[in-house]
């Protein structure tokens, strides 16, 4: 399985143009872009995103919380089959959530990605 840091993806990289993707290069650029989001950020679709979690201690009811939310929100979209191996990884100031997601007709994409979470 491929595995994905996302903390540090951008979409425009300096220097190049922009450009459509296709693939597995299509679902980490979705993946991507949905974890990023916090739900309200885009005001002509503020059902876009993620859920964010400033202020929530970091428990098992909030793991369980954000792992429902996120793989409900992943499996909106009809390019991922699964999302699986929902873990959470607690660092002394932070806490990044991993994930593995399915894509239709691919192998599974393992991701990364830190959260903004109260300690």
């Amino acid at each position: 399985a491929d595995k994905r840091d996302i903390a540090h993806i951008s979409d425009l990289v300096l220097g190049e143009d922009l450009k459509l993707v296709s693939g597995d290069d299509n679902v980490i650029q979705f993946v991507t872009t949905r974890v990023k989001t916090i739900a309200g950020e885009i005001t002509t679709t503020p059902q876009y995103g993620g859920f964010p979690l400033v202020g929530a201690r970091m428990s098992t009811q909030t793991s369980l919380l954000y792992s429902a939310l996120i793989r409900e929100e992943l499996l909106k979209d009809v390019r991922i089959t699964d999302v699986s191996d929902i873990s959470f990884v607690s660092e002394s100031d932070y806490v990044d959530i991993q994930f593995s997601v399915q894509p239709l007709g691919s192998e599974s994409i393992t991701f990364r990605a830190p959260l903004e979470v109260g300690l």
